[in-house]
């Protein structure tokens, strides 16, 4: 547990897996690996407020794991970049797991279908940044705003609320018992 990752303003070219029974990581300064996926599979990660840059974050997992955002801008460039998760952006679900948003704000900028899955915890600020791609809502109990830019937005949640919710384009909500 304890470790530091400290970037150094490097771009990873892998796909990076933090999985550590006990192990804990917390970023130093901004990460960046725009053109390949983050697994968070077992241990506790750390944001620490800094700048999360990543083609696709991936945990969807039965392993005991945490993620704490804190402050941070994170931008997902891509999606599902192994064939596994199909359009998937991000995924924090499963079980065994906890999730802290802060005060983060996530943004979604791939140029081709997207998708969020949340889980069911609470976010803070939601932004589908494409303007010409169907981008996905999936799962979640809270969200504080949730944009979409995009030709085509869809919202699917069950007994969620979110406070502001915008469609620049074309909008759909499904679910069950969500507030607007």
């Amino acid at each position: 547990t304890g470790q530091t990752i400290t970037s150094a303003g490097k771009t990873f070219g892998s796909h990076i897996y933090f999985n550590g029974t006990g192990g804990g990581w917390t970023l130093q300064d901004a990460f960046s690996s725009t053109t390949k996926n983050v697994y968070l599979q077992r241990g506790d990660l750390n944001t620490n407020s800094q700048n999360f840059t990543t083609y696709a974050f991936l945990s969807n997992y039965t392993l005991t794991r945490s993620l704490t955002l804190g402050a941070s801008n994170v931008t997902c460039t891509g999606s599902g970049a192994d064939g596994t998760y199909g359009t998937v952006a991000w995924s924090m679900a499963g079980s065994g797991y906890t999730f802290s948003a802060g005060t983060s704000t996530i943004n979604i900028s791939s140029t081709s279908s997207a998708e969020l899955y949340t889980g069911n915890q609470s976010y803070n600020i939601v932004i589908f940044q494409s303007v010409s791609a169907t981008q996905n809502l999936t799962g979640g109990v809270f969200f504080s705003s949730v944009l979409f830019k995009g030709t085509t937005g869809n919202v699917t949640t069950t007994n969620a609320t979110i406070n502001a919710l915008t469609f620049q384009q074309v909008g759909n909500t499904g679910g069950n018992g969500n507030i607007y």
